[in-house]
């Protein structure tokens, strides 16, 4: 079993996807951790099952997926995470961007 099939058998037994306010998420979660060739994929498979790239998606921080991935330059998660509408400009609690994260 690879971790995309324990990733989909847990969101199909309706794993919580969507992070609350000022929360960490899954997509956060992924953002911050090291790419992999299966990165994309999962990314595709948590937003596929609902999670958001919005501002609604902002942590502790106020800082979004997208920071997290700029910051960490995993550039596959900005570049999917961005071509799904995330905002760009977002400013978390510091007044910076993705792009200041960089």
């Amino acid at each position: 079993m690879t971790v995309m099939d324990v990733l989909e058998f847990l969101l199909k037994a309706g794993a919580p996807i969507k992070a609350g306010p000022r929360l960490f998420g899954p997509l956060h979660t992924l953002c911050f951790q090291t790419e992999s060739e299966s990165t994309e994929a999962k990314l595709d498979l948590l937003l596929w099952y609902g999670a958001f790239v919005d501002d609604s998606t902002q942590d502790d921080r106020g800082r979004t997926p997208l920071m997290y991935a700029i910051q960490f330059k995993h550039f596959v998660c900005a570049r999917v995470l961005v071509s799904r509408g995330s905002d760009v400009n977002k400013q978390d609690d510091g007044n910076n961007n993705a792009h200041q994260l960089l």
